[in-house]
């Protein structure tokens, strides 16, 4: 309260000051208010203050907790209300359970969601969640015909919220022009069946916005205006959602001139009016002049002679079509659910891999493999073969160790060696407690200067967003010797012959794509498997299963099955690798 005093007097850097201090004011594991790294974020992101953006980062992830919420539930709902306007319909209709969900678990899908979105990891400030309010206040002060919206604004600032500015816009009143109207009415002429017109046509505002680079077939189009004609002004899906619901009426057909409800003659000069746009609005339109034309003479003077309009039928076929088309086949919709510059913006390339373990004296163990390719490579494989190495240009990796509640408790960085096939191995203790890894892939270049003075010998990092792989852990594996274990499946392709492998734990690339000339390597250790100092026979089963790129099982290609694969254990345990070719199959995009 303190806090939104100072800011309502126009003193915001106090009033950031003051809730930055709030955070000492808590133990930790005690109640946390969310609106202090809310307000903070907001204010911040208001004034454009953009020295305060690394710690409103970091206030709305500390305020995001699974502690007790005594104060601030309702802010946090909202909070929620504004992650969903920006996902996905399919994501966001999974979204719907979390509003039944305790608060602390709200918290925590919140905060999980923003780690995953910062495209910088390493960095205090995560730039996805400050473009995001950016946003969320350049729409409330340009759209707000009305505040309905979750972000204080009209529908406009939902789909700026989502894909930022449009390509270009248009906007205006849709209605009857006279000389429209003298045309098309078979008594245009007179004045008073363009009065009767006039009645049901209440020149409702609409706006237009092009995007085109949400859909790669061509322009996406979003359509607003007042609903009914004199409604809110709200998204829609298409014209016949701004028509009168009096233009409709079989009364209307009785009282203009034509013959027809007037809500054809409306659907035709509301389309007149947005053809200027183009696409589907100018089609449209065109598919009507022509059905009118036939039905409208004109004279060499323009003047309109008398004459009927189209079959009530004819223009019902058209407009249950439009209808229809708009409601479940809008004309290229958004492929992406947002228009970001730093989601879906080019990144460094990176594969990363997690497989839990056990060591020689039964500790569970984390084994990490990670390898990277800076985005100028065009051919990473070819990369691998020549071994070749590009002067001045390295990578880091980087593993960010989160714990249950998602706060930072440790960090792991790793330059890799070209020579390596810029593979990083981490290799951490696997404690019985829920865990968060995020492991990056950071470009660096040899400085030129620094401060105006030649630095050639330092490296500093690119512009470039970095790789990044989010991985959480299962259960660690078990040290009863009582029961067979089996570590996760390493799996990917042979190292490049010449590769130095020192330091690497196994003899694998990981891997995200496979050709068939590739052998898919799959590596995996069994523990526990002597008794009473005798051996024992291990025969695997083993399917390598085709995915779509959601993840699903391709049902339409067919697994690759081996049965019956004789490993060898050394005593009690089998470490060891083996190859599958797959120069039979198609290639495996996924698995």
């Amino acid at each position: 309260e303190q806090g939104r005093q100072l800011a309502d007097q126009g003193r915001w850097e106090e009033a950031l000051t003051v809730w930055d201090e709030a955070r000492d004011q808590f133990a930790t594991g005690s109640a946390r208010d969310p609106r202090i790294g809310i307000g903070y974020l907001e204010l911040a992101t208001e004034q454009e203050a953009t020295e305060f953006y690394g710690t409103a980062s970091e206030m709305l992830l500390w305020a995001l907790s699974r502690t007790p919420i005594d104060e601030g539930r309702e802010a946090l709902r909202l909070e929620l209300e504004r992650v969903r306007a920006i996902l996905p319909e399919a994501a966001r209709e999974r979204w719907e359970e979390w509003d039944d969900a305790p608060d602390e678990d709200v918290a925590m899908r919140l905060k999980r969601f923003w780690v995953e979105k910062d495209p910088t990891p390493t960095s205090p400030q995560n730039e996805r969640l400050i473009e995001h309010w950016l946003r969320i206040h350049e729409a409330r002060r340009r759209f707000t015909f009305n505040t309905r919206s979750v972000i204080g604004t009209d529908d406009r600032g939902l789909i700026f919220l989502r894909f930022g500015e449009p390509e270009r816009s248009d906007n205006g009143f849709l209605g009857a022009s006279e000389q429209e109207m003298r045309i098309r009415l078979p008594g245009g002429r007179h004045s008073a069946d363009r009065a009767a017109l006039r009645r049901y046509d209440t020149n409702p505002q609409y706006e237009v916005w092009v995007y085109d680079r949400l859909n790669d077939q061509g322009f996406t189009y979003f359509l607003f205006g007042n609903v009914d004609g004199t409604g809110p002004f709200e998204l829609v899906d298409g014209v016949h959602e701004l028509i009168p619901p009096a233009a409709r009426s079989a009364a209307s057909a009785r009282n203009v001139a034509g013959g027809v409800p007037a809500e054809h003659y409306l659907q035709l000069f509301y389309y007149q009016d947005l053809s200027v746009v183009g696409g589907h609005f100018g089609r449209r339109f065109g598919e009507l002049e022509r059905l009118w034309n036939l039905y409208t003479e004109r004279r060499r003077s323009f003047v309109s002679a008398t004459g009927a309009a189209p079959n009530e039928s004819e223009l019902e076929a058209l407009e249950f079509r439009f209808r229809d088309e708009d409601e479940f086949n809008p004309p290229n919709p958004p492929q992406i659910p947002v228009l970001s510059e730093f989601e879906g913006r080019a990144r460094d390339e990176i594969v990363a891999q997690m497989v839990r373990t056990l060591s020689d004296d039964g500790t569970p163990l984390l084994v990490l493999l990670s390898t990277s390719a800076p985005r100028l490579t065009a051919d990473r494989r070819s990369a691998y073969r020549q071994q070749l190495d590009l002067p001045g240009w390295t990578m880091r990796h980087a593993v960010l160790i989160r714990d249950e509640n998602l706060d930072e408790v440790g960090r792991l960085v790793q330059p890799v060696d070209p020579r390596r096939a810029d593979v990083a191995a981490f290799v951490l203790r696997h404690v019985p407690r829920p865990l968060h890894l995020t492991v990056t892939a950071q470009t660096l270049q040899q400085a030129r200067e620094i401060e105006g003075e030649p630095r050639p010998d330092t490296l500093v990092e690119s512009n470039r967003l970095p790789g990044q792989v989010h991985l959480v852990p299962g259960t660690p594996l078990s040290p009863d010797t009582a029961h067979i274990e089996m570590s996760d499946l390493l799996t990917g392709t042979p190292l490049p012959p010449g590769m130095d492998l020192e330091g690497l734990p196994y003899d694998v690339l990981p891997a995200r794509t496979l050709w068939r000339r590739d052998p898919l390597r799959v590596y995996l250790e069994l523990y526990h498997l002597a008794w009473g100092g005798s051996g024992a026979d291990v025969v695997g089963d083993f399917r390598v299963v085709p995915l779509k790129a959601d993840g699903t099982v391709d049902e339409d290609r067919d697994p690759v099955t081996l049965d019956d694969v004789r490993l060898t254990p050394r005593g009690s345990t089998y470490r060891e690798f083996f190859d599958i070719s797959l120069r039979v199959r198609d290639s495996l995009d996924r698995l």
